[in-house]
């Protein structure tokens, strides 16, 4: 899988995002994307010479509430937050406590270990770690200006 096939820019390619629409990890994001908003929880995904790391913004969420697959080429990370209402306590003014659940998916490169990824939760914050066969050095060169 080629990197830029990993996470399209879909601010700036509206029309290859089209031509996705109707594929597993796009359909859903449709009209948070529209809106410019992103649902769920937000991610990160950066690569290094020997692994790529997602990080996911999933502040309130118990590690037990979290759950990690993979399916096909996809690494699905899900939660789900229920906020417990006792009715009989009239102590609140006001209660905005959040309840519900996200779905984020990520497609899996091709030089992915995948039974060495790994996963920490701490401070709100869910880092995985997908490390790779093989080292890949950054590709590139500078090009001289005549």
């Amino acid at each position: 899988m080629r990197r830029r096939d990993m996470f399209p820019d879909r601010r700036n390619n509206l029309p290859a995002f089209f031509d996705d629409f109707f594929s597993f990890p796009y359909f859903d994001d449709f009209f948070d994307y529209m809106r410019g908003t992103i649902k769920g929880a937000r991610l990160d995904v950066k690569e290094t010479e020997n692994e790529y790391v997602v990080e996911v913004d999933v502040p309130g969420y118990n590690k037990e509430n979290i759950n990690i697959e993979i399916q096909d080429d996809y690494l699905i990370i899900s939660g789900k937050q229920e906020d417990i209402v006792d009715e009989n306590n009239g102590e609140y003014i006001r209660r905005e406590r959040r309840m519900g659940s996200f779905t984020r998916t990520v497609p899996i490169p091709d030089n992915v270990r995948l039974d060495d990824i790994s996963a920490k939760y701490n401070n709100g914050v869910l880092r995985i770690t997908l490390p790779k066969e093989k080292p890949t050095p950054p590709k590139g060169r500078r090009i001289n200006i005549e």
